[in-house]
């Protein structure tokens, strides 16, 4: 199976919609810190995948970045992290990836526990 997305496929770039606290020229930022999602998109339509991220409180010490996506078929994934605390202009762009590589865990997870084989 090919790690790299075919032109049919689901990718962050065409399936993230920038919700509060980020601004559209901060898109390209958030795709790249966001790209390891791709890979777990694999085989999913364009028209099965939404993604949404945003920012509470951004440039406050108790900032939380929430991304939000639905893979068709599988049940809503909300990845969220929080840093108290930190008030550098970097903490945002550490979140993200964060909230990242929690998205993907559930996404394993999930695409897991629908394998015929799986057990609990």
């Amino acid at each position: 199976m090919s790690t790299t997305p075919s032109e049919h496929d689901a990718t962050v770039d065409a399936c993230l919609h920038l919700g509060h606290g980020f601004a559209e020229d901060e898109r390209p930022k958030v795709v790249e810190l966001l790209d390891q999602i791709n890979r777990h998109l694999i085989g999913r339509p364009v028209d099965q995948v939404t993604m949404e991220i945003h920012v509470k409180d951004r440039d406050h010490v108790d900032q939380r970045v929430t991304l939000e996506g639905h893979v068709g078929g599988l049940p809503q994934i909300v990845a969220s992290h929080a840093e108290d605390g930190a008030h550098d202009t970097d903490a945002v762009w550490r979140l993200v990836t964060r909230v990242r590589q929690e998205f993907i865990r559930q996404l394993d997870d999930l695409k897991d526990e629908r394998r015929p084989n799986h057990r609990h």
